[in-house]
């Protein structure tokens, strides 16, 4: 589940491939369609900046761009294999999907395959775009994240991690760190000029599915057995929510880091309040 760059709406995948697209803050229906075909779950999903067009990806190897408000299928894009995961650029001009052992750049004006990432020796389970859409960092079963010069698939650098799956891997909003999260569980921040580790940030014991960082770069949501709030500057667990009776799957914070979408197997979608109660309660 995503929100919409203006926090306005939400998209919510799921894994009997349909796409709702549901009011941010009633969660009411405002549009719903079969993405993929019966039995190819839809989970992976991306809104473009404007907030007119989703893009999705399931099983079946073909990533697929929508109409956000019609439903309307916008083109077909085949590739090799189907997608884990994809990310749209922060200018709109292309999305980066999770195919077997690379990573394919899909140009979203001309709908034409602009450039394939191939460095990864297994499956590949994230990528994520540097605030200025210059580079992609992508996250897979080998135990590496590899940061990718988004406009020639050139290896910028590394990062080999203790864990043999790397769940996710994330620019901070500023651009100059990456948050790498291992998938049992151990969470670090490195200099995302060099790959150099600044920080262990925290394990948590019951590993990690996908990570969100805040829009001010100061805490970072984990998606594990319940949504663990991190503190980037220092390190640390600093708060848990528990919106969930199974585990949590993904994580979306809003543009303004004060709510937090959650999803779940148990067939849950939750919007949870991520400001401290005194912040709340504090008079405008």
């Amino acid at each position: 589940a995503r929100f919409s760059p203006d926090d306005s709406r939400l998209a919510v995948a799921s894994y009997d491939g349909r796409i709702e697209v549901r009011d941010a803050n009633t969660l009411e229906v405002l549009k719903a369609w079969g993405a993929h075909p019966e039995g190819k779950s839809c989970h992976a999903l991306g809104w473009t900046p404007d907030g007119k067009r989703l893009v999705s990806g399931s099983w079946e190897p073909i990533v697929r761009v929508w109409d956000a408000g019609s439903g309307a299928e916008l083109a077909k894009l085949e590739q090799e294999a189907g997608t884990y995961y994809l990310a749209t650029s922060p200018d709109g001009t292309s999305a980066a999907a999770c195919a077997g052992k690379s990573v394919v750049v899909w140009d979203l004006e001309s709908f034409e395959k602009r450039l394939e990432f191939k460095g990864h020796t297994s499956t590949v389970l994230a990528v994520n775009y540097s605030p200025d859409a210059a580079r992609c960092i992508s996250s897979a079963r080998d135990g590496r994240a590899i940061v990718w010069d988004a406009a020639n698939g050139s290896v910028a650098f590394e990062v080999k991690c203790a864990d043999a799956d790397v769940a996710e891997a994330m620019f901070t909003p500023d651009g100059r760190r990456v948050v790498v999260a291992g998938r049992s569980g151990a969470l670090t921040l490195h200099d995302a000029a060099s790959g150099a580790l600044v920080r262990e940030l925290a394990t948590l014991r019951h590993g990690v599915e996908h990570i969100d960082i805040s829009p001010d770069g100061r805490r970072l949501a984990a998606a594990a057995n319940v949504v663990a709030l991190l503190d980037l500057e220092f390190g640390g667990v600093v708060g848990e929510l528990r919106p969930h009776r199974e585990h949590p799957f993904n994580v979306d914070f809003d543009a303004r880091g004060e709510r937090l979408v959650s999803c779940s197997t148990d067939k849950t979608v939750v919007v949870s309040e991520t400001r401290s109660l005194r912040t709340r309660l504090a008079p405008r």
